[in-house]
């Protein structure tokens, strides 16, 4: 719990900034899909909502992605808002095909767990006892748990993935001692106030005093 106190800030920070950003593209779309539906009420209906729902979750897991990166760089890293999200993005390039097919397969695991919990227990739809509907549900929370730890453990590995692509990999030793400071009440020398931490590149050492 010692590690709380020390990121809280910069994750929470992060998360609000990539809510606003998400709700405001929700938002878009809301009146995106209800153009649509006024407009071409009768005409190509079907064709034109799958279109625009599978645009929608591509673009929606294209921003879940930025917002991994992003808290993933909020703790081995620190510096201003715009700076991670800037970094967020640059490490992207080049991996980004990749990181959306693996987002993609964890948010289906992730929405196909929420709907079996919708219809075997929230919904009556199969009549079952209550005995089969707790069992049930105890099974998709413990499947949720599972699956957003392995989320974290993923987008961990994939800012490692895009660090390495990008010619900046990161010292075991380096993300060690960085790691082991959230643990401890002291801080290394290396972690001084106000200097932009960045793993995967020479941090600025310093000056010994005669």
């Amino acid at each position: 719990m010692r590690v709380v106190p020390k990121v809280w800030k910069r994750l929470v920070t992060t998360f609000l900034s990539m809510f606003l950003c998400i709700f405001n593209y929700a938002l878009l779309s809301s009146v995106v899909f209800f153009l649509w539906s006024a407009v071409f009420w009768e005409t190509y209906l079907n064709i034109g909502f799958l279109a625009l729902d599978f645009l929608y979750c591509l673009i929606f897991i294209d921003l879940a992605i930025y917002w991994q990166i992003a808290s993933v760089i909020s703790v081995l890293e620190n510096g201003p808002q715009d700076v991670i999200m800037t970094k967020a993005n640059n490490l992207m390039k080049g991996k980004k095909k990749v990181a959306l097919r693996i987002s993609a397969i964890m948010y289906l695991f992730f929405a196909g767990i929420v709907l079996m919990y919708m219809v075997f227990v929230f919904d009556d739809g199969p009549k079952m006892v209550l005995v089969w509907k707790i069992m049930i549900g105890i099974m998709c929370f413990v499947l949720l748990m599972i699956t957003l730890l392995l989320m974290m453990v993923v987008q961990t590995m994939l800012y490692l993935v895009c660090k390495a692509h990008h010619g900046e990999v990161v010292d075991p030793v380096s993300l060690s001692t960085y790691l082991g400071a959230y643990l401890s009440d002291s801080q290394p020398p290396v972690f001084r106030v106000g200097e932009v931490i960045q793993l995967g590149r020479p941090q600025n050492r310093p000056t010994s005093q005669v």
